[in-house]
Parts: C-alpha cells; structure tokens; sequence
C-alpha cells in the first residue's frame, strides 16, 4: 500500500481558519481538509507546504511552528499528516477553479464534512484551544 508524506496548513486570519475542498475530480473530492499537499523527494516539509499554497491557493503564507503530526491510513494509502501553524502573508486566494475554500470559526470547522486524518487534527486543534481559553482565565 503507498504511503505519502503529505503536509498542512492551518492558517489563520482575522481570528478565523481557512479550509479548501479536495477537488471534485480527486478522491475524496468534495469534502473539506486543511490546504496543504504531498511532499515531493528533495524538499523539507517547510518547502512543500509553502509551494502547495502558492500552488493551490495563490497566496503567502508565514509558517509560525510545527502543531502535530498525524497517521492515517485510507482503504488504498496511508499518510502522516505533518500539520504547521500559519498565518495569512499576502496575495489574493486564487484557488483552482474546483476548489472552494471558506474562512471559518472552530465551531464552524466542526460542522464541516472533513477527510478523516483532518478529524483528527480538528481533535487535536480543538484541546489546544481549550487549553489556552483556560490559561487565559
């Protein structure tokens, strides 16, 4: 079975995340995930993320930290999902055109139909969050 090294941003703006679609003609086209894409051979983890959003999406992003990183296994692959914090640079979203994206509150990323390594980041965003609400009280 492939397995694929395969990154993610979640990128926040305004106090908002920004999500995207798989495209309609790929697997799983249709549902929601965190942008991001397969890391190719020669380039860090880092590198793949920027070129994916550039690619996909048109625009800049800062990668702030590492968040987690997440196994997964579909019926026909496997990934480990590295997941970065980022932030909003520049440009215009200028997605490709079967793509939709949405900036969204975590209530509203919770609503969402999401691939299931994204669940898990949701999970994992969601304690986080908790956690720093409770620290800043």
């Amino acid at each position: 079975m492939p397995h694929y090294e395969v990154t993610a941003a979640i990128i926040f703006h305004n106090g908002k995340i920004l999500v995207t679609t798989r495209p309609e003609h790929e697997v799983y086209g249709g549902l929601w995930e965190f942008p991001g894409g397969k890391k190719e051979e020669h380039e860090t983890l880092e590198e793949c993320l920027l070129r994916e959003i550039k690619e996909e999406l048109g625009i800049e992003i800062d990668i702030n930290r590492f968040f987690t990183k997440i196994f997964h296994t579909y019926p026909n692959f496997s990934i480990t999902l590295y997941v970065f914090f980022c932030s909003y640079k520049s440009g215009e979203l200028k997605p490709l055109p079967t793509v939709k994206y949405r900036w969204v509150t975590m209530e509203e990323l919770e609503k969402l139909p999401f691939l299931e390594a994204d669940k898990k980041v949701i999970k994992e965003l969601g304690k986080v969050l908790h956690l720093e609400k409770n620290m800043l009280k």
